[in-house]
């Protein structure tokens, strides 16, 4: 899935145009690891997303992160 993760939306919609059964067969393989390894690690899944996204708001302000694919360490914090 990380080679879709910088691709513009009309490349993931051609991507997907052409390879679709295999984008969404990789995804359920990815989907099921990782719940059977949060359950296996005692990971509450639900509460590690919740943490992750306070985390990226406090890292990816919209008003400075919006439009932007630079690393935290690049953007200048109002």
């Amino acid at each position: 899935m990380e080679h879709f993760q910088w691709l513009s939306d009309e490349e993931v919609a051609e991507h997907l145009a052409d390879r679709r059964d295999e984008v969404a067969a990789e995804l359920a393989d990815v989907a099921i690891y990782v719940l059977q390894f949060a359950d296996v690690a005692g990971i509450p899944l639900d509460e590690a997303i919740e943490m992750k996204i306070r985390q990226n708001a406090e890292k990816y302000p919209v008003a400075v992160a919006s439009g932007t694919h630079a690393k935290y360490t690049e953007l200048r914090h109002a």
